[in-house]
């Protein structure tokens, strides 16, 4: 991927928002909203969706395909839908904090009640960057 800025504060945010993490979790989003609307990739069939007793008395829910339940997919989806907004916000946050300031993504669960950013300082902050910067390439 091509990143057009040649300040490094915005090559990152490029990449905090537009890496293949976020990819994938936007392509899954969009594949669902497709198949749901669309009827792309064979869409989704009505009887996925039904809630009956079979003969032997077990109740069906509904499922997203084979081996998922409709609601797990949807708790997949909106997960990865918040983690991108909150990267976003935060991302847009950072570049109007005070000089010495910054914020640092650690992984958590979204119903942890702990923010997966953190508060720190500017110099930990650049320490983290450089090294993501190194790891990084740019064309």
């Amino acid at each position: 991927m091509a990143y057009p800025s040649s300040k490094p504060e915005n090559r990152l945010m490029e990449h905090q928002l537009f890496n293949e993490t976020n990819k994938v979790r936007l392509s899954g989003i969009i594949e669902a909203r497709d198949q749901v609307n669309h009827g792309i990739a064979g869409g989704i069939k009505i009887e996925r969706f039904a809630v009956y007793h079979d003969a032997g008395g077990t109740v069906h829910l509904p499922m997203w395909n084979g081996k998922q339940r409709l609601g797990e997919a949807m708790v997949i989806a909106w997960e990865n839908l918040f983690r991108y907004g909150e990267d976003f916000i935060v991302l847009a946050i950072n570049f109007r904090l005070k000089a010495g300031y910054g914020l640092v993504r650690r992984e958590t669960p979204l119903t942890s009640p702990v923010s997966s950013w953190t508060l720190t300082s500017r110099q930990a902050v650049d320490e983290s960057w450089n090294q993501l910067l190194a790891r990084m390439h740019f064309d």
